[in-house]
């Protein structure tokens, strides 16, 4: 299974090297998408979005404050044949964390702590959650096939500069294709001292932006 990386970045800040090699590693096809022209963070993942429609296998989608685990790949191939077998998921995130979204958090703890008590992780150290909402855009993997879709969905509409990633592209799935899968532990985490590159609106967290469970 062919498996490809697209960075999300914008110039003001520094890719880690151990994220680019751990892609790197893992990866038969890996670019960087840069937004010189400071378009968006949706307008650049469209970009990453269309370059994943043209990949055969599986495309991961990773923000430049990603941290990645020295385990990045085993977890990677583990959630890749969960969806692979679970047919109905559209799209499979790497990172499952605290601190955003703030409304959804309870249902996250509580799907967390549910998750944890199961004694019977995969072969790759894997348990999964499965949910309706895409809480994240730091990390995610999907096929060629739901690129593809997405594409064809997102051809005509217009985004803000600074629209929500995730809840778009969760908003742009019907709904009864909003099918997620979060792995347990999660191969990404979060960089929380890294500044974001907007101002945020609503209700912000009260704690760090950080995986509940991280694979280090």
């Amino acid at each position: 299974m062919q498996i490809n990386a697209a960075i999300i970045h914008v110039p003001e800040r520094d890719i880690a090297t151990p994220l680019l090699q751990r892609v790197g590693s893992l990866t038969q096809s890996k670019i960087i998408f840069t937004d010189v022209q400071h378009k968006g963070a949706m307008w650049n993942h469209r970009r990453a979005i269309r370059w994943a429609s043209m990949l055969p296998g599986y495309t991961m989608i990773l923000e430049d404050d990603a941290i990645a685990s020295a385990h990045l790949a085993q977890h990677v191939n583990g959630l890749i044949e969960f969806m692979e077998e679970n047919t109905d998921t559209s799209i499979g995130s790497l990172y499952y964390g605290q601190g955003a979204p703030t409304d959804a958090q309870p249902r996250m703890k509580a799907d967390y702590e549910q998750c944890k008590r199961d004694e019977n992780p995969d072969k790759y150290g894997n348990r999964y959650i499965r949910t309706n909402r895409l809480y994240h855009a730091v990390a995610y993997v999907m096929s060629q096939k739901t690129a593809k879709y997405l594409c064809s969905l997102m051809e005509s509409a217009k985004y803000d500069t600074y629209t929500a990633v995730d809840l778009t592209i969760q908003q742009t799935l019907p709904k009864d294709k909003r099918e997620f899968v979060y792995c347990i532990p999660s191969p990404i985490n979060h960089n929380p001292d890294m500044a974001s590159t907007f101002v945020h609106m609503g209700a912000r967290p009260t704690m760090p932006r950080v995986a509940y469970e991280f694979a280090k």
